[in-house]
């Protein structure tokens, strides 16, 4: 078992290191959030309008597991829905690790 010592075990921290950044993440990309009664939800039907109160250049929140990590603005690639980041949020926090 590697890393069972007490004290910095570099080569653990090392390999560890490495593989996180081969990790695969969930992102989400949320254009908009509003509340509505729980009435009009259950009278939803196919063609319904839902009007929120944002405009096609606000931001984008993107998140991974629930933690906001970066904030951009919504556009295309081709036929694909992109994000263009234009805010890191905690990039200190992640230079730090």
């Amino acid at each position: 078992f590697m890393g069972e010592q007490f004290g910095k075990d570099s080569i653990w921290e090392t390999y560890l290191g490495k593989e996180v950044y081969h990790t695969d993440v969930n992102l989400q990309a949320t254009l908009a959030t509003k509340k509505i009664p729980m009435r009009s939800l259950m009278n939803l039907e196919v063609g319904t309008t839902i009007v929120f109160d944002t405009s096609p250049d606000d931001d984008i929140t993107v998140t991974c597991q629930g933690v906001t990590v970066v904030k951009g603005n919504i556009g295309c690639v081709g036929e694909n829905v992109a994000v263009l980041v234009n805010k890191v949020i905690n990039k200190k926090m992640r230079d730090d690790s």
